[in-house]
């Protein structure tokens, strides 16, 4: 997350969708395309990560589809996340997620960390 981040103007996005998330006891659940799944996750350890002066929190957590569940557990939150996707190519990506009246910012990174991250990140965020 780009803690602070309040973008001064902006930015146009490549792509944005909303996803539909249930939320219970027994753990996350995601429909999509007219089924629901059971979200596993993958929790593994965060680094941190020193770039200049600065220090990056990576995090490695991924959340895959799981079973296909066909009925909803009662006692459940419902909620419509909104994500806004700007690709900042070799599959650097800056993601606006909105939840409620919540907004947070993070990159995501489809790969390896290699060393032309951080300074395509901090270009982006100037």
């Amino acid at each position: 997350m780009v803690q602070g981040y309040e973008p001064s103007v902006e930015h146009e996005y490549d792509k944005t969708y909303t996803q539909s998330m249930f939320y219970t006891d027994d753990g996350m659940y995601r429909y999509h395309s007219s089924k629901l799944y059971k979200q596993t996750i993958h929790d593994n350890e965060c680094s941190i990560v020193p770039y200049r002066q600065y220090e990056f929190l990576v995090d490695h957590t991924t959340f895959m589809d799981g079973d296909i569940i066909y009925s909803i557990p009662y006692k459940h939150r419902f909620c419509e996340e909104s994500y806004s996707i700007k690709e900042l190519g070799q599959g650097l990506q800056f993601v606006k997620k909105q939840v409620y009246d919540q907004t947070s910012y993070y990159f995501e990174l489809n790969g390896k960390l290699e060393s032309f991250v951080f300074p395509k990140m901090f270009t982006f965020l100037m």
